[in-house]
């Protein structure tokens, strides 16, 4: 707020909130109360932002509605909308489930789906928001979700519905649904393991890591802070907490830590994989790519390197270190 007394929101946020409340002004409904964290969160506050990352689970599972905003309409964003929630759509997802062969289904969806709708719905995919490493507990953690983009709105099960659909392939060289529709699919298919008789979660950090990978934040801490919530405690019965008072070696030197304390329990060989799929380290599986990745950084270029010193390699390798790598720990360590 500033000393005029107005808080300024960004371009998105607005068009968000002037949509849906023009809308529920046009139904003559009354409008709900919503939570923003942009609004509703003071990011200046580093405590606030702590204690508010804690609460995420019980504001996302408690809301009525939890609202994705997939901004407004582009690329035919209202045709890919008007499918998922309409009778084209109802009618393919009843037909597949009627036991029908695959073959079947798929010439009618080559009926029912026009080229230009699936661009749109290939679209509505990538959008950049099932990107974001904070729709993953959102997502998990809410009882019911509506996507709306521009005017036009569905509710989650719909997408599910769709996804669902898309997955059955077809063994015709052109498949109708040869279409990447991983990131939306990704976040679907979190909802649906933690709406299932076994819920997903909490799941290990590293799963975590792993499954959040292609995920973006401005924040690099946000990758492992936004998953906190998910994450089940290590080995040890450690629980990681988020403090954006640290910098991001600060976060992730115990995250690596967290990590090695699974790895080392499953076997000096889950080391390296811990380090390369979790966090994106490409270094291969053995312990020499993992000295020739930490040698060829300059200091101090990758975010992530610098935290390995912190690590006991010897062990890891389960013999001395070259004197090489000895000299280049004792140069880089901060700790």
């Amino acid at each position: 707020m500033d000393e005029m007394g107005e808080f300024g929101i960004r371009v998105n946020l607005f068009n968000f909130i002037s949509t849906t409340v023009y809308k529920h002004y046009l139904t003559d409904q009354p409008l709900p109360l919503y939570w923003i964290n942009q609004i509703c969160i003071d990011q200046s506050n580093i405590s606030e932002r702590n204690a508010q990352v804690k609460l995420m689970h019980a504001i996302y599972s408690r809301a009525e509605l939890v609202a994705i905003w997939l901004r407004e309409p582009a690329q035919d964003s209202d045709i890919a909308m008007r499918f998922l929630g309409g009778r084209r759509m109802a009618a393919l997802s009843w037909f597949s489930q009627e036991g029908r062969r695959q073959t079947a289904v798929h010439a009618l969806s080559r009926r029912l789906i026009s080229p230009r709708c699936l661009d749109a719905l290939q679209a509505l995919s990538n959008r950049r928001y099932w990107q974001r490493i904070w729709i993953l507990q959102e997502v998990a953690f809410a009882g019911r979700c509506v996507v709306y983009c521009g005017d036009q709105s569905i509710t989650w099960e719909q997408v599910v519905r769709f996804l669902r659909l898309s997955s059955i392939k077809s063994k015709d060289k052109e498949d109708h649904f040869s279409i990447d529709l991983s990131p939306m699919g990704r976040v679907a298919s979190i909802a649906t393991f933690n709406n299932a008789a076994s819920p997903l979660w909490p799941q290990s950090l590293a799963d975590l890591l792993i499954m959040s990978d292609p995920s973006k934040s401005t924040d690099l801490r946000d990758r492992v802070f936004a998953l906190l919530a998910l994450a089940s405690p290590n080995s040890k019965g450690e629980v990681l907490e988020a403090d954006y008072s640290k910098t991001t070696l600060e976060v992730f030197e115990p995250v690596l830590r967290h990590l090695m304390s699974d790895a080392l329990c499953m076997g000096a060989g889950m080391v390296t994989w811990a380090l390369d799929k979790a966090l994106g380290i490409r270094i291969g599986s053995g312990i020499e790519e993992l000295r020739e990745e930490f040698l060829s950084h300059p200091r101090p270029a990758h975010p992530l390197i610098a935290p390995l010193v912190a690590l006991d390699f010897a062990a890891l390798a389960r013999k001395e270190p070259p004197g090489k790598l000895r000299t280049a720990l004792r140069e880089w360590s901060p700790f």
